[in-house]
């Protein structure tokens, strides 16, 4: 529709800049049990280790989570 063809040229420049500080994009697959678990995890360490000081090596820094779902259905 006419929302989505808006959207779409819009998509465009803000994909050319992804560095800004305020852009985090995180992917998501609903059909795994894990998928929201481990992407958001990616994009949290990503903002860590760019919140560090520059005498501070981001590869000692790290956020480690355990996702253990409940199969409730």
């Amino acid at each position: 529709g006419p929302i989505t063809r808006e959207a779409s040229k819009e998509m465009s420049a803000f994909l050319k800049h992804p560095e800004t500080e305020d852009n985090v994009k995180v992917g998501f697959n609903n059909k795994g049990w894990h998928a929201m678990v481990s992407f958001l995890n990616v994009a949290h360490n990503a903002i860590l280790q760019a919140s560090l000081h520059q005498d501070q090596n981001p590869k000692e820094y790290g956020i480690t989570v355990l996702s253990q779902p409940l199969n409730l259905i």
